[in-house]
C-alpha cells in the first residue's frame, strides 16, 4: 500500500498476520434434510455468492445448513470478524474479496453464522478497529494487489492464505484516528452507494420503457396522431374477439389482423453430427449463440467450407431474423436477434428458427412485433415441455399479428428506433455514472489510507496540546503480546511431549 516513508506522522506499517488473533477455515455442513440430532445445530453459511450484495442483503441469501455443535463453537462468527474468500472467483473476479460481520447482521440473523470451506474467518486484535482493516483489504483488492497471492486451475482461483496474511501490509494510524477514518468513510460511501442503488434501478425502468414502447407500437397508440394527419378514414378502435387485450390488443380500424404464416415461413436447422465438425471453416449457429436481441459467438463450432454448397437453404445472410426454439423465453426476455455482416457466413443448426419473411418491406415492423409483449405472451401460452420448454413451428406461425398499412409501419419503426436510441443513450449515461461511482469509492479509500480524509491524531494532539499514542507503540505492544502467547503455546506443547514419553 504506502511505503513506510509516505506514512503520515503517528502511523506505522504492519502485516496482516501481525494483527490477527484468530484465523480458521469454514465448513459447508450437511443438508437440512439430514437427520437432526442433539449434536447438530442449524446455521447460515456465508459463501462467495453473498459477497457481491452483502451491504444490502447481508445473510438473507446465505445457505441454511447443519453442522456439529463443537464445530459451531469454533467457527461461530462474532461481531468484527472478517470473512475472506479464498477459493472460487474467475478470470474477471480474483479471490480475496472480504466482508465484515457487524452487530446489525448478528442481531437480525435468525441463526448463527459461519463461513463456507471456500472462505476463512479472521479475527483482528481488539486494539485495532476491524472495520478499518476491512476497508484497507477492500481497497487493496480493488487495485488488484491480491492477484499475486492466487493460484488457479482451469475454472477456479485459490488464494494462498499464508502468503496473503504474511505479505499484505496494513498502514495503521492510532486507534482513535482509525475510528474517525471509518466514520468518515462510511458516511461518504453511504451517499455513493445510495447513488449507485438509484442507478441500478434504471436498467429495469428502461426495460419496462422499451416494452411499453413496443406495446404502443403494435397496438396503434404510438402513431395515433400520425394517423389523424395521414388518413381521412375513421380510426376508431376495434377489439379482437378475445377477452385478454394484453395478448390480443385493440387495433385501429385501418389495421388488420393476420397470422404469421401469411407473412413469413420458419426454417429450422439441421442436427449435424459431431463427426462432421471441423477445426475451422464455416461457423455453425447454435442455440447457445442466440441471445437477447443479439447474436453472440462465445460457443463456437465449425463445418467445412463446402457445406455452404451442400446446404444452401441453411446458409445465413445479414439481416436474417433468428430465434431460439428451445427455451425461447427467459424472464420475459426473448432469445431473438438479427444477423450482422460480421455474423456471416454461418450455417443454421437445429432448434434455431430463421424467419423467411415473404415481403422484405415488412421485416422491420415484423421484427418489432416479434419483440413485443403481445408476441411473447402468445408464445408463452403455446410452449410445450416443462424442463426445456419449446415451441412447435405450426403453433408459432399461427400467432396473430396486428398489421398496420405499410406507410404506418415505416413511421412506427422510425419512432421506435428514435425512442430506443434515447433509452440507449440513458443506458450509456448510467454506465458512465456507475464508473464514476466506482472511481469515487476508490478516491475516498485512497485518501483515507493516505491520512487525508480526516485530521490525523498527530495534528489534533499538537492543536490540543496533548500527548497521543503513535501506532508504532500500539503495534509494539501487540507484537510483544503475540510473542508471549506463542511462547505459552510452545511451552504447553513441550509439556505434552514430555508427559507422553
Amino acid at each position: 500500500m504506502n511505503g513506510k516513508s509516505e506514512l503520515p506522522e503517528g502511523w506505522a506499517n504492519a502485516f496482516l498476520s501481525e494483527i490477527i488473533i484468530h484465523a480458521l477455515g469454514g465448513e459447508w455442513g450437511k443438508d437440512i434434510q439430514t437427520e437432526n440430532t442433539n449434536e447438530n445445530a442449524l446455521v447460515k453459511v456465508i459463501r462467495g455468492t453473498e459477497f457481491k450484495n452483502w451491504e444490502k442483503d447481508r445473510d438473507k441469501t446465505a445457505a441454511l445448513r447443519l453442522i456439529k455443535k463443537n464445530s459451531l463453537f469454533k467457527r461461530n462468527l462474532k461481531c468484527g470478524d472478517i470473512v475472506v474468500e479464498i477459493s472460487g472467483g474467475g478470470p474477471e473476479q480474483p479471490v480475496g474479496r472480504s466482508l465484515i460481520i457487524d452487530q446489525e447482521t448478528l442481531k437480525n440473523s435468525k441463526y448463527p453464522l459461519i463461513c463456507s470451506n471456500f472462505c476463512r474467518q479472521i479475527r483482528i486484535n481488539p486494539e485495532i478497529d476491524s472495520s478499518f482493516v476491512n476497508y484497507c483489504l477492500k481497497y487493496a483488492y480493488s487495485k488488484g494487489d491480491f492477484i499475486r497471492f492466487q493460484s488457479q486451475s482451469i475454472n477456479i482461483r485459490n488464494l494462498n492464505f499464508n502468503d496473503f496474511v504474511n505479505n499484505t501490509p496494513i498502514p495503521l494510524p492510532p486507534l482513535a484516528e482509525q475510528r474517525r477514518i471509518v466514520g468518515a468513510v462510511e458516511a461518504l460511501l453511504t451517499q455513493v452507494n445510495a447513488s449507485r442503488e438509484r442507478l441500478d434501478r434504471v436498467p429495469g425502468l428502461l426495460k419496462a420503457f422499451r416494452q411499453a414502447v413496443l406495446a404502443a407500437a403494435c397496438s396503434g397508440r404510438l402513431t395515433e396522431g400520425w394517423r389523424e394527419e395521414n388518413f381521412e378514414k375513421s380510426i376508431s378502435q376495434i377489439e379482437i374477439d378475445q377477452n385478454d387485450t394484453i395478448i390480443n390488443p385493440k387495433i385501429p380500424a385501418t389495421w388488420q389482423i393476420t397470422q404469421l404464416f401469411k407473412l413469413t415461413d420458419l426454417t429450422s436447422g439441421f442436427a449435424f453430427k459431431k463427426s462432421e465438425y471441423s477445426q475451422n471453416g464455416i461457423r455453425l449457429l447454435q442455440i447457445a449463440n442466440v441471445s437477447f436481441g443479439k447474436i453472440i459467438w462465445d460457443d463456437l463450432a465449425y463445418l467445412p467450407h463446402n457445406y455452404l454448397e451442400k446446404y444452401p437453404n441453411l446458409c445465413l445472410k445479414p439481416g436474417d431474423i433468428l430465434m431460439a426454439l428451445n427455451r425461447p423465453i427467459l424472464g420475459n426476455n426473448l432469445k431473438i436477434g438479427i444477423l450482422k455482416n460480421s455474423d456471416t457466413p454461418a450455417i443454421l443448426y437445429q432448434r434455431v428458427g430463421r424467419f423467411d419473411v415473404f415481403n422484405q418491406d415488412l421485416k422491420p415492423y415484423l421484427y418489432l412485433f416479434l419483440n413485443s409483449p403481445f408476441f411473447i405472451l402468445n408464445l408463452q401460452k403455446d410452449l410445450q415441455g416443462v424442463d426445456q420448454p419449446f415451441i412447435r413451428k405450426p403453433k408459432l406461425l399461427n400467432i396473430s399479428v396486428p398489421l398496420p398499412p405499410l406507410p404506418e409501419q415505416h413511421e412506427i419503426v422510425r419512432r421506435v428506433e428514435s425512442l430506443f436510441a434515447l433509452a440507449d443513450s440513458i443506458e450509456q449515461r448510467v454506465a458512465t455514472g456507475k464508473e464514476r461511482a466506482d472511481r469515487l469509492t476508490q478516491t475516498i479509500l485512497a485518501k483515507a489510507f493516505r491520512g487525508e480524509l480526516v485530521p490525523t491524531e498527530a495534528e489534533l494532539a499538537k492543536k490540543e496540546r496533548r500527548e497521543y499514542e503513535p501506532a508504532s507503540v500500539l503495534l509494539k505492544r501487540i507484537r510483544e503480546e503475540k510473542e508471549k502467547d506463542n511462547a505459552k503455546v510452545k511451552k504447553r506443547s513441550r509439556q505434552k511431549k514430555d508427559l507422553s514419553k
